[in-house]
């Protein structure tokens, strides 16, 4: 009795083409998931700067007026500036090329936010800053109201923005 054995050496090049088809359907699968995190976690980025970028804002604004004397509005609406004055120290916020700055006592800017936000005025037709009358003997109020946009560079799937409307009371 001959026993035949049959030995592959190799694979065949069906099976060759099945497993890189294979790998080919699992290789699509990873990147698209893949891709699918990244604009996730860039979406989320955007995000988290333009919250960051509004809590920074009404931050620095609460701690100049935190103590102030008295405050004057500048400029025209829709981008105007605001000077705080307390004591001696006059504050001044402004927007120049889409960041907040503030210069204190005629000293070089700094800017508030990051470059990776655009600071605007909500609307073309309202003041960022404006006088909030209340009835005497109240205290003067500063309005504030702004947006904030991610600066996307054309990136639709990273449009992201937020508002920021309050006042604060001099105290």
């Amino acid at each position: 009795l001959k026993i035949i054995r049959h030995s592959k050496d190799g694979i065949s090049l069906l099976e060759l083409l099945i497993y890189i088809a294979v790998f080919s359907v699992l290789m699509l699968a990873v990147t698209g998931l893949f891709t699918m995190v990244l604009r996730s976690r860039s979406v989320a980025h955007a995000r988290f700067e333009v919250n960051d970028a509004l809590r920074v804002i009404l931050q620095s604004l609460q701690t100049s007026l935190d103590g102030s004397d008295t405050f004057m509005l500048n400029g025209s609406c829709p981008l105007n500036r605001v000077t705080i004055q307390s004591g001696s120290t006059a504050v001044v916020y402004h927007v120049a090329s889409g960041a907040l700055m503030r210069t204190e006592d005629g000293n070089p800017s700094d800017q508030i936010t990051s470059g990776l936000v655009l600071v605007d005025s909500i609307d073309s037709v309202t003041c960022m800053f404006a006088r909030v009358d209340n009835s005497p003997p109240s205290r003067p109020v500063l309005g504030f109201k702004m947006r904030v946009r991610y600066n996307d560079q054309g990136k639709p799937e990273l449009k992201f923005e937020d508002m920021i409307q309050t006042s604060v009371s001099l105290r």
